[in-house]
C-alpha cells in the first residue's frame, strides 16, 4: 500500500476525531449508568490519574524525533531501538512509583483496583508509541487513523458487551487496556510490513542517543508535566475533600465538558500545521493572531450552544441520575472560549522552541488554579474547582499574551 496523499490524511484526520469523540461519549455514558454516580467518579479519578501519570513518561516525546526523520519518513534503527527501550525504562519507573503510591494512599478498593488495572498501560503505550510515528511520518496517517478507530470501535463494543452482562466494574473497565495494547501491536505489524528497512534489536541502543533523548526531552517535560497536573488539578483535589456523590456529578460535568474542549484540537490539527508550524517567521504572527481568532469565535460559539442542550444533553446521555450535573456543567462551559483560544497562543510558544518559558507559565498556571481551589475549597465545595479552573486559563491567556506581544517588540527574536 502507497502512503496516503496529503488530502487523504487529512480526511482521516478530522474525521479521526469526531468519531473518536461520539464513540468515546458513548463509552462514557454506558459506564456512568452502569456504575452510578459515586463509582463513576471512583473511575474518573483512576482516569485522572492515568493522564498525569502518562505525561510523566514523555522525557522523549515526537518532539524529539522529528529532527532524526529522514527525508523519506524513516529513521536509523539506532535511534528507534534507543527511543523504545528509553521509554520503556522512563514507563517503568514511573508505574513503580504509581504502584507505591496507590498502595501507600488510597483506601477504596474501588479506587484502587480501578487505578492497578488502567495505569498497566504505562507501561507499553509510550515506549510501542514509536511504531506509530513511525508510520505518520512515513505518510500513513490514514492507517493509524482506521487502527485507532478499530481499537475503539473494539472498546466500545466490549464495553457495551460487559455492561450488557452485568459483569464486574473492574472487568467492565479492561476495554481500556485492551484498547491502547491493540493500537501499539498493530502499529507494530504495519510497520514491519511496509518499512523493510526497519530492524529492532537490542544491539542498535546507543548510550549518546539516549543522553540525547534525555537533554532535548526535559526541555519541554516540566511544562508538560505541569500542564497536565492542572488539567486534572481539580478532580485530583475534589476527590478527597467532597462526597462521593458530588465528586461523581462533578466528573459527569466534566467528562462532558472535555469532548467539547477536545473539538479545539481537531480544529487545531486542520489548521495549525500550514498556519503555525510551516510558517514562516514573517508569517508567524500574522498567522497566529488569524488562529487564535478564528479559535476563539468557534469556543464561543460551541460554548454558547452546549449552554443551551445541556439540560437535555446530559440526561439523554447519562440518565436523570446526573441532572444535577447540568448546573455544574453550566458554571464550567464558558472556560471553553478561554481553552481554544490558548491552544492557539500555545503553539506559537511551542513554535519559538521557547521552554523555559513554556515551563514558566504552566508552572504559574499550576501555581495559580492551586490557590484559587485551595482558598474556596472550604467555603465553596466543588466551585473552588470551577473557580480554580477559571483561574487558570485565564492566567495562561494572560501569559500567552504577554510572551506574543514580547516577540512582537523585540522583532521576532524572543527566544526563552
Amino acid at each position: 500500500m502507497k502512503p496516503g496523499s496529503n488530502l487523504s490524511n487529512l480526511i482521516w484526520a478530522v474525521s479521526e476525531k469526531i468519531l473518536t469523540i461520539v464513540l468515546t461519549l458513548i463509552t462514557t455514558a454506558a459506564l456512568a449508568r452502569y456504575f452510578g454516580v459515586e463509582l463513576f467518579g471512583s473511575y474518573q479519578y483512576a482516569m485522572s490519574i492515568l493522564f498525569v501519570a502518562t505525561s510523566l513518561t514523555w522525557l522523549c516525546p515526537a518532539e524529539a524525533l522529528f529532527s532524526k526523520v529522514k527525508p523519506d519518513g524513516t529513521i536509523e534503527n539506532s535511534i528507534i531501538v534507543t527511543s523504545i527501550i528509553y521509554r520503556f525504562t522512563v514507563s517503568i519507573l514511573v508505574w513503580l512509583g504509581v504502584f507505591l503510591y496507590v498502595m501507600l494512599y488510597i483506601e477504596s478498593s474501588s479506587q484502587l483496583a480501578f487505578i492497578l488495572i488502567l495505569t498497566i498501560t504505562l507501561i507499553y503505550s509510550e515506549p510501542l508509541g514509536v511504531f506509530r510515528f513511525l508510520l505518520e511520518c512515513q505518510g500513513y496517517y490514514h492507517l493509524t487513523a482506521r487502527v485507532r478507530l478499530f481499537s475503539l470501535i473494539t472498546k466500545v463494543s466490549l464495553t457495551l458487551i460487559f455492561v450488557y452482562f452485568t459483569l464486574h466494574p473492574a472487568i467492565v473497565i479492561a476495554p481500556v487496556v485492551i484498547e491502547t495494547l491493540l493500537v501499539s501491536c498493530l502499529c507494530y505489524h504495519l510497520i514491519k510490513k511496509y518499512d523493510k528497512t526497519l530492524r529492532v534489536s537490542l544491539s542498535h541502543f546507543d548510550k549518546k542517543v539516549a543522553k540525547m533523548f534525555f537533554f532535548e526531552g526535559i526541555k519541554l517535560w516540566f511544562g508538560l508535566v505541569c500542564m497536565n497536573f492542572f488539567l486534572k488539578l481539580d478532580r485530583l483535589i475534589l476527590q478527597d475533600k467532597t462526597s462521593d456523590k458530588i465528586f461523581g456529578l462533578y466528573s459527569a460535568a466534566f467528562s462532558v465538558l472535555e469532548q467539547l474542549t477536545s473539538l479545539s484540537t481537531m480544529i487545531f490539527a486542520v489548521l495549525g500545521p500550514a498556519l503555525i508550524y510551516r510558517a514562516s517567521a514573517v508569517e508567524l504572527q500574522k498567522n497566529t493572531l488569524k488562529l487564535s481568532g478564528l479559535m476563539l469565535c468557534a469556543g464561543t460559539i460551541g460554548a454558547t450552544i452546549m449552554f443551551f442542550l445541556s439540560d437535555y444533553f446530559i440526561v439523554f446521555v447519562y440518565g436523570d441520575s446526573y441532572l444535577e450535573s447540568v448546573a455544574m456543567f453550566k458554571m464550567l462551559v464558558f472556560v471553553v472560549p478561554l481553552v481554544f483560544f490558548d491552544l492557539a497562543l500555545n503553539a506559537f510558544v511551542i513554535k519559538n522552541k521557547s521552554a523555559l518559558f513554556f515551563f514558566f507559565k504552566w508552572l504559574s498556571v499550576l501555581l495559580t488554579a492551586y490557590i484559587v481551589m485551595d482558598t474556596y475549597l472550604d467555603s465553596h465545595g466543588w466551585l473552588a474547582g470551577v473557580y480554580g479552573y477559571y483561574a487558570g486559563f485565564i492566567a495562561a491567556v494572560v501569559i500567552s499574551l504577554c510572551y506574543f506581544y514580547f516577540y512582537k517588540t523585540k522583532g521576532g527574536s524572543c527566544r526563552l
